[in-house]
């Protein structure tokens, strides 16, 4: 018995010694591997520019470039960007020498954002993103670490990476209900409490609805959709810019320019709603002007009924109008420069197509397609293409209503014979957008949160309750037990 035990006692000793030696190998090689000791191995790994500069403690090994190494994909560009990004981020907190907003981490989880980088996609949602919008040059003048994510869950992964870094994240409509839904990988919750708060949760959205579980100021708009009408909603206005893209192409002068008028249209469809056929021969036979367009479908369907095709035949289509086919952006813009003026069919509406125009010095023919018959004067009545453009005069802007023809004319004619200057908004100048984009990525969007809850619980707004708390709300005569997703 007592020799077992003597046997017992050697093996488990022996064990120790053996435990505490390699615990001090491993201590001796940590600690020659971060005090330097293998020189040749620090020679290899540290960058040249983890090397140069001012450092107190010079950094043997630039981990930056260790975890994050460089990789280019042209079908996935922000695959690069994203690893540049990292690096640049931790290779600032390595030397203490970030810039004031550099550590302010920013998810962007939109694909039309993602997309825009892609040189193939230009829908509106792309030229808002492209065009110094809210995710890229705006964010890079304004010097935020801002990475791509490709669904909810790498969202989710990044955000637990950095926390503390992550101040916004930017989601699809569609995503954030998904993430909103998921209680177990994405949002916060009692039972994922490591999950996103809802208050980082910002939408972007082209249309003017506010979405989401906290409403107007989590919703990121490209127009100032409120200056339409008090009952639409206070969207968190960015903008955008199309600066880069119209400077791009020279400005030509009116005399050099063909009594050319391009249609706003990529499909055939656009024209079966819009103008009546013998508006456009009126203006060929009284002015003849040449009309333009480049259709990228040229199929249409039956009004109402979207089974039936529509013979080509049937399409009202000008007669002797040009089709270029389907353009490419940059194509698509040194033509319109080339144009006496730019006529809207009605879709799509809100495009940025007009702002480019009138960038290039080319007027805009805004079709009003419905209004308040007793009072047709008054634009807040008006439902046109581009309502955000109705209460812009000529010779900038046509608005003519859809059934007058002799106005429809007019607005053709003196388009051809009253050449204008380029003309860009202010509000959609690149250091506007900066600024408004810097105050929204600094308010208080946890305290903001807050409020929110407080009103809606006292019935004072209306909104989801459920959603922007961590349980269900508890309420006690005057004393309110909450459990907020924020604490």
């Amino acid at each position: 018995m007592i020799r077992g035990i003597r046997v017992i006692t050697f093996v488990f000793v022996a064990a120790l010694t053996t435990s505490v030696l390699f615990a001090t190998q491993l201590l001796t090689f940590s600690q020659d591997l971060f005090h330097g000791t293998q020189q040749a191995r620090n020679e290899q790994l540290i960058g040249e520019d983890c090397v140069q500069g001012p450092l107190s403690n010079p950094l043997k090994y630039n981990l930056s470039d260790i975890w994050f190494p460089q990789y280019v994909s042209d079908d996935e560009l922000w695959v690069g960007h994203n690893t540049g990004a990292f690096r640049s981020l931790l290779s600032c907190m390595q030397r203490d020498s970030c810039g004031p907003n550099q550590v302010h981490l920013v998810i962007i989880g939109s694909w039309f954002i993602r997309d825009a980088l892609l040189p193939t996609k230009f829908a509106g949602e792309h030229v808002w993103c492209r065009d110094h919008a809210f995710q890229l040059q705006a964010l890079d003048n304004l010097r935020y670490t801002y990475v791509f994510a490709t669904d909810n869950l790498d969202i989710a992964r990044i955000h637990k990476m950095f926390p503390s870094l992550v101040i916004a994240i930017l989601f699809e409509p569609f995503d954030l209900q998904g993430c909103l839904d998921d209680e177990i990988r994405c949002v916060k919750s009692a039972r994922n409490p490591h999950g996103i708060p809802v208050w980082k949760l910002l939408m972007f959205t082209f249309w003017a609805e506010a979405r989401g579980p906290l409403g107007e100021k989590w919703t990121l708009s490209p127009e100032p959709y409120q200056r339409l009408s008090r009952n639409y909603p206070h969207n968190a206005y960015v903008g955008y810019s199309i600066e880069s893209t119209c400077y791009a192409h020279p400005t030509i002068p009116h005399s050099e320019r063909p009594d050319q008028v391009y249609f706003m249209s990529k499909k055939a469809q656009w024209f079966v709603s819009s103008w009546p056929r013998d508006f456009y021969d009126a203006a060929v036979d009284e002015l003849g002007v040449q009309f333009v367009m480049g259709l990228h479908d040229s199929t249409a369907k039956v009004p109402d009924h979207p089974d039936i095709p529509l013979a080509q035949s049937n399409i009202p289509f000008p007669k002797g109008v040009k089709d270029l086919g389907a353009l490419q952006p940059h194509e698509f813009l040194a033509e319109l420069s080339r144009s006496k003026a730019i006529i809207g069919l009605g879709a799509p509406v809100t495009s940025p197509t007009p702002y480019e125009a009138l960038c290039l010095g080319v007027p805009f023919i805004n079709p009003i397609k419905s209004w308040d018959y007793y009072h047709p004067k008054d634009r807040y009545s008006w439902n046109t293409q581009h309502d955000m453009l109705k209460f812009m005069d000529a010779p900038y802007v046509y608005n003519v209503f859809q059934n007058d023809k002799k106005a429809f004319v007019r607005a053709i004619k003196s388009a051809l014979e009253t050449p204008i200057q380029p003309f860009v908004f202010d509000d959609m100048k690149l250091p506007a957008i900066q600024k408004r984009l810097h105050a929204i990525l600094q308010r208080d969007h946890y305290g903001m949160a807050k409020v929110v809850l407080e009103r809606r619980l006292a019935g004072l707004e209306d909104g989801p309750v459920r959603q922007i708390t961590w349980c269900r709300c508890a309420v006690f005569t005057n004393v309110k037990i909450i459990q907020l997703f924020v604490l």
